[in-house]
């Protein structure tokens, strides 16, 4: 289910303006590759009379190929500025248990970030993983009073060496995540694109919508009553033979609705799929369940190996999808809202763009126009200016077809 929020622009400006005195940036010039020698990093382009702290000014930069970070504490790191770590660079926390709480917007734009030996792992804002930036976990996680979050982006990597107890939401993107244990959902996930390999059993949690996420586990197996999946788009593919690969409880099932593209790998021959799954209401067919007859008709169905077959939906139509709106360049008066075109339907569609001082006052269907969704990825951008201060404004982006909205983002 998609984590209902609304943002306040004159909070995020707040943000923006917060008391700053400059930017650590690595340099390594004492060869040792430690956090704390201060000779290895520059303040505002002169060389630095201290490492960098736990204060809001302290932001930071590693970036290179081959630079190498150790933080090694003498407490917890609680960093409330910005890190940004790129260009093949790493960090690594090293023989403390120390837990680290980040509190400022944590970047790993093709750099790394591992754990190490800390004990566990504290999020309180959004850390960004992206253009083959790798977050390593291996201890556990906490998030700090439901503000962190978690975005797996194109190209980025999550390694969890464990189970994933889904504390923190993760907004699936286009990247990977891998873990060695069972995975389990978070309530404010958003599932649009990447994949997820779990050596485990996947936990969904109700309400959840798969639109574009590839996961893979050894067992599809809802811990409660009453689960509902739906799957407009991406793939479940599940190893176990035990169970058919999908444990059941009361009123759980997955729901494949009208013109999904998702695609399911299960441990059955191709001649027991109606049976195992089917005639039994695990999966269903727009909330329903369906007669063999029908399940034919609807159906295709491809055996992959010997005890593993494939089956969708036989003649799915494509469907609009945009993803999940950005705001940034955020001031007192103005912001940048941005979406990303992530699949084109049937029929010419118009991107459009709605914003009120109420969620219920957005009108998307006289939204005003971005330009024609014609091409997969397109970024479509709007400006606002001349905004309020001190003022709640909510906002979204949607895809129009003859006068009728067919796909839209949340209300921010």
């Amino acid at each position: 289910m998609k984590k209902s929020m609304a943002m306040a622009l004159s909070a995020l400006t707040a943000l923006g303006t917060a008391a700053y005195a400059g930017t650590y940036t690595w340099t390594g010039a004492a060869n040792d590759g430690l956090w704390f020698t201060a000779g290895n990093w520059n303040l505002d382009g002169a060389a630095a009379a201290t490492s960098p702290g736990n204060g809001p000014a302290d932001d930071v930069v590693i970036s290179g190929s081959g630079v190498a970070v150790s933080y090694e504490p003498g407490g917890d790191w609680t960093p409330t500025g910005s890190t940004t770590i790129s260009g093949g660079a790493s960090l690594t926390q090293i023989t403390s248990a120390a837990w680290p709480l980040i509190r400022g917007d944590f970047l790993l734009d093709g750099g790394s970030y591992d754990t190490g030996s800390a004990g566990a792992f504290r999020l309180a804002s959004t850390m960004t993983i992206q253009n083959g930036g790798v977050f390593t976990l291996r201890t556990g996680q906490q998030n700090i009073d439901d503000a962190g979050q978690i975005v797996l982006a194109s190209g980025g990597t999550l390694a969890r060496t464990g189970e994933w107890p889904g504390t923190i939401p993760v907004s699936f993107q286009g990247g990977t995540m891998t873990l060695g244990g069972v995975y389990t959902s978070n309530s404010g996930d958003l599932y649009e694109g990447g994949s997820i390999t779990a050596t485990g059993e996947f936990h969904p949690r109700d309400g959840l919508f798969i639109d574009g996420t590839a996961i893979t586990c050894t067992l599809y197996a809802p811990q409660a009553a009453d689960v509902v999946v739906t799957f407009s788009s991406g793939s479940l593919t599940c190893t176990s033979t035990g169970y058919d690969g999908y444990y059941q409880n009361a009123g759980v099932y997955i729901d494949i609705p009208v013109n999904s593209t998702a695609t399911f790998t299960m441990p059955v021959a191709a001649a027991n799929v109606y049976t195992a799954y089917f005639a039994n209401g695990k999966f269903r067919y727009n909330g329903e369940t369906v007669s063999q007859a029908d399940f034919e008709e609807l159906f295709s169905v491809e055996a992959v190996d010997e005890s593993h077959t494939r089956f969708a939906l036989a003649n799915a139509a494509p469907v609009y999808a945009l993803s999940a709106p950005t705001a940034a360049s955020v001031t007192s008066s103005s912001a940048t809202l941005s979406t990303t075109l992530r699949k084109v339907g049937v029929g010419a569609g118009t991107v459009v763009f709605s914003y009120a001082t109420s969620a219920n006052a957005i009108d998307l269907a006289n939204g005003g126009s971005l330009g024609a969704a014609a091409i997969e990825g397109t970024v479509f951008t709007t400006n606002l200016t001349g905004l309020a201060e001190d003022t709640l404004y909510h906002y979204a982006f949607g895809v129009v077809t003859g006068n009728v909205v067919v796909a839209q983002t949340e209300v921010k």
